[in-house]
Formats: structure tokens, C-alpha cells, sequence
């Protein structure tokens, strides 16, 4: 539903402010929801302008800026919770570690990309099979890889005999497959 990706907690008590003023059957601006719950002024006008256009909330009177328009909540079923990494997939993310930062490590990808170990472990190995990666050095039991190739902005895809690379459409075949 709205899709104010910063802190969950602001959001729900922001909600709470606003389903209570429902039951009192008072209308709110969203620099008292601000007030309520302890976001940023500028958070909570974004916050109920999203609501707004998504048909929650009436306007019920303009007032000279965001701050002071006077809002009426509509619809108080529960929000939809949303993930800014849900959208990204894991190999992706992982990817996008890899380019950016050229020479890293396994705990170096888990926590920039956020994924397990064993995913990154599982797609750092298949780009070493293929060419694509390669070990630089082992620093204190630690692996440092290097990226050799770069393929674009897409994740390469793994394949039962390689590595796909949409961006640049080329295939990377598995050394021992070959």
C-alpha cells in the first residue's frame, strides 16, 4: 500500500495516530502525525501523500502547505509491509557487491548484499567456474576475489553448463566443460 520505505516503527505509530483520530472522529495534519509519532515532518507529508493517492485519506480542508492540510482517514485496514530488498533478488544483489567493490570477500558480499552465506558461496564459486572471478589472495584465511570480467549491469545467470550474461548476451561455458 503506501510505500514510504523508511522506518516501520514511525510508520505503524504514524497509523495508530491516525486510526485514533478516526475513532474520535477528528481530522489530522501531518505535522501532528509527525508530532505523534516521532518521524520527520517531511517523512510524515510524504507518508500521507502517498495514503492520499492511494484513496485512504480525504482532504478535508487545503491549508497554505503540506504540513497544515487537514487530512480524514478513509480506510484503516492494515498496511502492507514492504522490503526494499524484496524487489532486488539475492544473485543481483550479490552482482551489484561484486562490481562495485572489484576485490572482496565472502563476509564482505554477505553484508553488503544482505544474503546468506551459502547463496554467495554457491554463486561466487559458479562465477569462478566460469572465468569470471578469480581468487587474488588469502589474507588471514580469507579469501580476497577479483572480478576479471565485467558483464554489465545485469546479474549473470547461472546455467547447468555456465554462466549467461544478459547484458552483454555472451556465454561463459565452464572451464572443466570445456
Amino acid at each position: 500500500m503506501a510505500q514510504v520505505k523508511r522506518s516501520t516503527p514511525l510508520r505503524h505509530s504514524a497509523w495508530l495516530f491516525m486510526c485514533c483520530c478516526r475513532n474520535r472522529k477528528v481530522s489530522f495534519s501531518a505535522e501532528q502525525v509527525a508530532d505523534a509519532s516521532g518521524m520527520p515532518k517531511c517523512l510524515a507529508n510524504r507518508f500521507l501523500r502517498d495514503l492520499y493517492r492511494e484513496g485512504r485519506l480525504t482532504l478535508e480542508w487545503k491549508g497554505r502547505t503540506g504540513l497544515t492540510n487537514r487530512y480524514w482517514l478513509n480506510d484503516d485496514s492494515p498496511l502492507k509491509r514492504q522490503s526494499q530488498f524484496a524487489k532486488i533478488k539475492a544473485n543481483q544483489r550479490i552482482w551489484n557487491s561484486c562490481r562495485i567493490m572489484r576485490n572482496f570477500s565472502i563476509e564482505e558480499i554477505m553484508v553488503t548484499a544482505r544474503v546468506a552465506r551459502s547463496t554467495v558461496k554457491r554463486y561466487l564459486n559458479a562465477l569462478q567456474r566460469a572465468g569470471l572471478i578469480r581468487i587474488r589472495a588469502i589474507e588471514e584465511e580469507m579469501i580476497i576475489y577479483h572480478l576479471n570480467v565485467d558483464c554489465g549491469a545485469l546479474a549473470p545467470e547461472l546455467i547447468d553448463d555456465g554462466i549467461y550474461a544478459p547484458t552483454k548476451s555472451k556465454f561463459y561455458p565452464y572451464r572443466e566443460a570445456l
